[in-house]
Formats: structure tokens, sequence, C-alpha cells
């Protein structure tokens, strides 16, 4: 059988092809379909590492039998607002599609340190391309914006250089990332992953790049935006307004409306929510208190009003209650990673996690996402099964 094939040749063929499909993911998603990349990827992760002797319980039932109900619930006392029942079941099939598969597959090759190995090669060829995109003044990206490249790139990069893989090489590219691409996301996670690692080393060598790189980058001194940032969100929790004296950017507008939305959606819902991936269907699309200042930039559109900006305010929008008892369960995971690192992935998983939960998210059928729910959830219960 193909997936019992052990030899390293073919492992690092299966592995380049997986990564590839992994950088050109949002490329997929604009020109193929949302959830092109993410199919190809759990599908063939499927074949050649499949667990053959994993079998389903009747906890994965009770999961569907009660997510279906709680959402047909939610959908139906809503359906004067959003009535694309469409949307609303093809989302929860492949959901349950995913959760299926992924079930059965051992992702522990994403560990593995010639995947780890064949990553940053890949990732030392796209940022050559990148800088010729950047000089050539080209109109393309493969990821939309720069915390994109923070969320897809920095979980290997950082897996690898903590595991000493082709540490020249990801010196590299980290260097690079911070002077073209820092962005506050990828703030966030070199400074969670520097507090948290308790490492010497990540304070002599990481810190000192990190702060170099806050005053000496392609776009200007990001530590500006970051105090910026700082000054609009004590503003806004003080006064309750934004003081539009001070410079802000469309990461704070965004997340501003995304934190807006978890109070107008759960008003507007019954507590329950709008139903899965419905957050900004028809009628709730111009929610969020703040989308005004969206036209301080010049544009004259709702932005990010599908995913609510950060993930938490997305599950919370399309889950209500519920949200907040999955908000809880998904937290107790990311605390017990943080002070007890069992596994670096895992650790990893969890810093990107509380990114994508507080700070800045991505679709839930993204491939970073999904993996990263790997890392984190499909893991932790395995070793609690242990």
């Amino acid at each position: 059988m193909i997936n019992d094939i052990k030899s390293p040749d073919k492992n690092s063929i299966i592995y380049i092809i997986l990564i590839l499909i992994y950088f050109f993911d949002q490329i997929f998603q604009t020109y193929v379909s949302r959830v092109f990349g993410i199919t190809v990827f759990i599908f063939l992760s499927y074949i050649f590492f499949r667990e053959n002797s994993f079998k389903l319980n009747k906890y994965y039932f009770t999961f569907i039998v009660f997510f279906t109900l709680y959402n047909t619930l939610s959908f139906t006392l809503n359906f004067d607002k959003c009535t694309d029942y469409q949307r609303i079941i093809q989302s929860i099939v492949f959901l349950y599609l995913i959760i299926y598969f992924v079930l059965k597959t051992n992702f522990s090759f994403l560990n593995n340190n010639n995947f780890l190995r064949l990553f940053s090669i890949i990732l030392f060829l796209y940022i050559i391309f990148d800088f010729i995109l950047i000089k050539s003044d080209l109109d393309f990206k493969i990821f939309y914006e720069p915390s994109h490249i923070a969320l897809y790139l920095s979980p290997f990069l950082l897996l690898s250089l903590k595991k000493k893989i082709l540490t020249i090489i990801n010196i590299i590219n980290l260097i690079y990332l911070l002077y073209f691409h820092l962005s506050l996301t990828f703030l966030v996670i070199l400074i969670l992953y520097i507090l948290l690692t308790n490492s010497k080393k990540n304070l002599i060598f990481l810190l000192p790049i990190l702060l170099i790189f806050l005053f000496f980058n392609y776009d200007g001194p990001i530590i500006v935006k970051f105090i910026n940032s700082i000054k609009i969100l004590n503003n806004f929790l003080n006064y309750g307004i934004i003081d539009l004296n001070i410079p802000y950017t469309m990461s704070i507008a965004v997340w501003l409306n995304g934190f807006s939305n978890i109070f107008i959606y759960l008003n507007q819902t019954y507590l329950l929510g709008t139903g899965f991936n419905l957050m900004g269907c028809e009628e709730y699309f111009y929610n969020g208190s703040f989308n005004y200042l969206f036209l301080d930039f010049g544009k004259h559109d709702v932005y990010n009003a599908n995913d609510g900006s950060f993930n938490l305010s997305k599950i919370i929008s399309e889950n209500g209650l519920l949200g907040f008892i999955i908000l809880y369960l998904v937290m107790r995971v990311i605390k017990n990673e943080f002070f007890n690192k069992s596994n670096d992935l895992f650790f990893i998983g969890s810093i990107i996690m509380f990114t994508f939960l507080f700070v800045r998210g991505l679709n839930y059928f993204s491939i970073p996402f999904v993996l990263t729910v790997i890392m984190v959830i499909k893991n932790n219960l395995k070793n609690n099964k242990n």
C-alpha cells in the first residue's frame, strides 16, 4: 500500500508537494476555490500518512449531532437576517469531512527534520522571489498582506530555528522577513516566543534582532505603528471613542471593528450566533461600529466582514455563547502548552493559535488555521487518551 512506503526519497517528494500547496494556499483561494488548498493538503496527507489503527468513537458522532442541531436552531431563528442555507450546509459538511480525515491521519511529519529542512529551503527560495517582486514593482503577491506572511511562515521558521535545522539559512530567512515584512502580528508571535521559551539564547540572539528591526525597517520604523496602536486602544478602552488625530493602521481599524462585532452579533442573534461560517452574511455584512474608519484610508467598503479580523470575533459571532465554551476549552490547552511545553510543535502551535484568536485570524479552511488546530487540539486529545 502506498502509505506503507517509507523511502526517504518518496517522502521528500511528498513533503515538497505539501509545502508548495501550503505556500500557494492564498493563490488557490483567489483563483481556484477558497477550500482547494486545504482539500488537497489534507487528502494527500491522509493518503500517505494514514493511521490505519485509528477508529472514530462515539464523541465524533455526538459532536456531529449536537453541532448540527445547534446550527439548525441558530440559523432558523435568524433566518430573517441571513437566508444563505447553501453556505452553512456546505461549510458544515466540509467541516465534518475535514475532521474525519484529520482524525485518521498522522501529522507527526510536520515535526519531521526532513520536512522542516525542505520547508526552510523553499522559504529561502521564496524570499529571493519576493525580493525580485519588490524591486521590480510587479503587482503580484503570494500572500495577501504582511500579517498573513507571519501566520503562514513563522510557525515552521521558528520550529526550524528551535531544532537548529539549517540555522544559517533560517537566520537569513528571519532577518529578511523582519526587514521587509514585519507586522504587528509577527511582532506579537516573536515576543510570545521569546518570553515563553525562557531561553537565554533567545534573549541574547532573537530579542536584540527584533529590537533593531523595530526601528530599521523597509516601510519605516514599525515601532511608530506599535505605539500608535497602543494609544488608540487606550483611547478606545478609556473613552469608547477613537482620537482621529492619532495615526492608525488598517490592521487596527479592522481589529476594532471585529471587537465591536462580538457584542453586536450576540445582541442580534439571541446569544446563539449566526451559525457556522455565516459571519458577514447578507444583513450582517455591514455590522461593526467602526466601519467609518475605512473611509480615512480611501476605502469605500467594509473589510474583514466575513472573518472578524481575529478568529475569536468570528467564533463568538457565529456560535454565540457556545463560542465562549469553545474559547475556554482552547485556552486551557494553550495555557498548558505555554507552561509545560510538552513538544516543540505543540508549543509553537499554541502561540500561533493564541495569535489567531486575539490578534489576527484566517478563515477556518486556510491551511495554517487547520494545521494549528491539529497541532494544539488533536495532539492534546491524543496525549490525554494515552
